[in-house]
C-alpha cells in the first residue's frame, strides 16, 4: 500500500504537532510513519529530540 501524504504533507504536519509538544512542555517524542528523514529535518529545526522508525506492514 502506498501513501497518498506527499512529503510536503508530512513536512507541515509534523511541523504542526512539534509546535503543539513543544507548547505543551513535550522535549522527545516517538513516531514511526513514512518519510522519516522529513521527519527527522523537522525535529532538527524545531530543536526536539525523537526516536524514529520506519514501519513496515
Amino acid at each position: 500500500m502506498r501513501p497518498k501524504l506527499t512529503e510536503e504533507d508530512i513536512y507541515w504536519g509534523s511541523k504542526l504537532a512539534c509546535l503543539e509538544m513543544i507548547k505543551s512542555g513535550t522535549t522527545t517524542f516517538s513516531d514511526m510513519y513514512y518519510h522519516q528523514e522529513v521527519t527527522a529535518r523537522v525535529v532538527d529545526e524545531m530543536g526536539l529530540r525523537a526516536c524514529l522508525e520506519s514501519s513496515c506492514f
